[in-house]
């Protein structure tokens, strides 16, 4: 299975219970919001939309048309009916989408991306004059405690990587961008290592995609494990100007 699609499934899947499992994510696409708005008129873009935490939040700004992608079907078709609204499924990070738009949006989607870093340039160049790109995204460092918790047990790394802020922002400003990132820490909490895992699938974000894989027979010894464990995500913020 490709990583296009092993991506999409598992957000096809987790649809019944993300909005009971995404309040980070939730609570990410609202601050996104309030720091960056007002947006300038005319055609936004949203990309990795979701089940719409961040597209409600854009309907309710006015936009002449916003255009809202996601690689699951199941996900738009979880978005409000709205005649503003342009459902886009598919992979952004290679389809074409389009051009002179006055804002593109994401929250907690372009570390899906392949390449973030070829990523982030190409939905800027599909920008207007004048318009800017916003996204909120998880940034290395993060997870250093579970990374901790399995390198002493010997047990291989498998969540993600995630690209590191200074790397986020070079294609960008060679390109012209005037950009602006700031960075904050969200602590997690879990009744156990398990629950942290659990997690993962409840939003849909069980994809690994490293080669290697945690055993099973760790994975059993995690469903005993009860203590508390506590972690945390670095989160971006990005805007992105078109001057």
């Amino acid at each position: 299975m490709d990583r296009t699609t092993a991506v999409e499934k598992a957000f096809t899947k987790a649809i019944d219970r993300y909005d009971d499992h995404a309040d980070l994510q939730r609570e990410v696409a609202d601050k996104l919001y309030r720091k960056f708005s007002p947006f300038p008129n005319g055609d936004w873009l949203e990309i990795g939309c979701g089940t719409g935490f961040l597209t409600q939040k854009l309907l309710n700004a006015i936009p002449q048309k916003l255009f809202a992608n996601d690689l699951s079907q199941k996900m738009l078709e979880a978005l409000p009916n709205d005649p503003r609204l342009v459902r886009v499924p598919g992979n952004a990070e290679t389809m074409e989408l389009g051009n002179n738009y006055s804002l593109i949006a994401s929250s907690f989607a372009i570390q899906w991306f392949e390449n973030p870093e070829k990523g982030l340039p190409h939905l800027a160049d599909k920008l207007k004059k004048g318009g800017k790109m916003v996204v909120s995204l998880p940034l290395a460092p993060s997870f250093k405690e579970w990374e901790m918790f399995v390198l002493e047990r010997k047990i291989p790394f498998t969540l993600n990587p995630l690209i590191a802020p200074e790397d986020l922002l070079k294609s960008l400003e060679a390109k012209g961008y005037r950009t602006h990132l700031s960075l904050e820490y969200y602590p997690l909490f879990f009744s156990s290592p398990w629950a942290f895992l659990s997690w993962f699938k409840g939003v849909g974000a069980n994809v690994s995609l490293r080669k290697e894989r945690m055993p099973i027979s760790f994975l059993r010894e995690l469903t005993n494990n009860k203590g508390p464990f506590n972690t945390g995500i670095t989160v971006g913020f990005l805007e992105v100007e078109y001057v």
